[in-house]
């Protein structure tokens, strides 16, 4: 019963490279912040660069990390809509399928007893909708959290140290 769109990957290419991006900026800039660390000496084509204060380095960082945050909404919104649209057919087919069953006693599946069809069924069903659901958080919504804690940090730390 479950939709290969409900338990498959629903990211596509370009949403997983965003993400892997925003996850990276977001955890590297936040500990640089946390432990203190930032770059002695900056070189660019052989000449040395002078050093950016600690505060206006964490405000740098935290506009990468803003602009990596919208790219990835921005990329993982239509995956995200799909996603959820998958879930909602994958509940409405269970609904119509319980229907059937309740008012009609169809069995859409005449080659298992009804008591096994039942059990596996509902087995199947909450399982699938709750997988569904933990893969939103994992693809979609942990990263997100991801972006915006790294944000916090940075601006936190910019404003501690000036």
């Amino acid at each position: 019963m479950p939709d290969n769109t409900l338990l498959g990957d629903p990211l596509r290419e370009s949403t997983r490279k965003s993400r892997r991006t925003l996850v990276a900026v977001s955890f590297v800039s936040s500990m640089m912040a946390v432990f203190d660390i930032a770059p002695s000496q900056i070189t660019l084509f052989g000449s040395q660069l002078p050093l950016i204060p600690k505060p206006a380095l964490w405000v740098v960082f935290a506009l990468v990390a803003v602009f990596f945050l919208v790219e990835f909404c921005t990329y993982a919104a239509p995956d995200l809509v799909a996603m959820k649209r998958a879930l909602n057919e994958f509940k409405a087919a269970a609904w119509e399928a319980d229907v059937g069953v309740v008012m009609h006693g169809e069995n859409p599946e005449p080659e298992y007893p009804d008591d096994l069809r039942r059990k596996s069924y509902n087995l199947l069903r909450r399982w699938s909708k709750w997988l569904a659901w933990l893969r939103m958080f994992v693809d979609f919504y942990l990263p997100a959290l991801l972006g915006v804690a790294a944000i916090a940090i940075l601006v936190v730390f910019a404003v501690r140290a000036h």
